[in-house]
């Protein structure tokens, strides 16, 4: 029922129907905030953003097709003008690769978190995380922490399934590496 009321708002909104839209921008304007407060890593340029998307969207909505589910486009939509906002801001700003096997060496970054006293581990996980380059965050953030398929995030950025396996790989080793770096090993003695 929900999705076809959802169904129903999109094509309203695709004839020019304000309220309509009005109704898919509340529903998804905390998804659009916290993905690009978590790509971005700063919440008024994530509260500029989610204002920014939701201008895309309503544009872009007379081309939206149906193929992938609307909350699909617009998280993909998100995705890609949060990247485009770090690119603006930071033109040379270098960028991590990443690897093919899923599993190697997060056992090993799961290791050295396991070590960490609980109360620090949020906080240094959230100073790791930071370190990464944006892609590579949210690529860990959407597999790992919002669990969501390696399919979905596939559709989200336009990435191969085997190329978003490959980032993972990377990421978790470039995340691996930043959590052995001497200061961050001081925050566990």
């Amino acid at each position: 029922m929900e999705r076809d009321e959802e169904t129903e708002w999109i094509l309203a909104a695709q004839n020019g129907d304000i309220g309509a839209f009005g109704k898919l921008a509340a529903k998804y304007q905390n998804m659009i905030f916290t993905l690009a407060k978590r790509i971005l890593n700063n919440k008024h340029d994530a509260e500029d953003l989610s204002q920014e998307v939701l201008i895309k969207l309503f544009k872009s909505l007379p081309q939206y097709k149906a193929q992938a589910a609307f909350g699909a486009w617009v998280y993909r939509i998100t995705y890609n003008e949060s990247l485009n906002k770090i690119r603006k801001k930071k033109r040379n700003k270098e960028t991590y690769d990443v690897t093919e096997n899923e599993k190697e060496n997060w056992t090993e970054t799961k290791n050295v978190l396991d070590t960490i006293e609980a109360k620090d581990r949020k906080a240094i996980i959230t100073d790791a995380l930071d370190q990464l380059a944006e892609s590579d965050r949210f690529l860990i953030m959407a597999y790992y922490f919002e669990e969501l398929p390696i399919k979905e995030i596939s559709d989200m950025t336009s990435l191969s399934e085997s190329n978003i396996k490959i980032k993972l790989h990377r990421s978790r080793k470039s995340l691996f590496n930043i959590l052995n770096t001497p200061i961050l090993k001081e925050h566990r003695v």
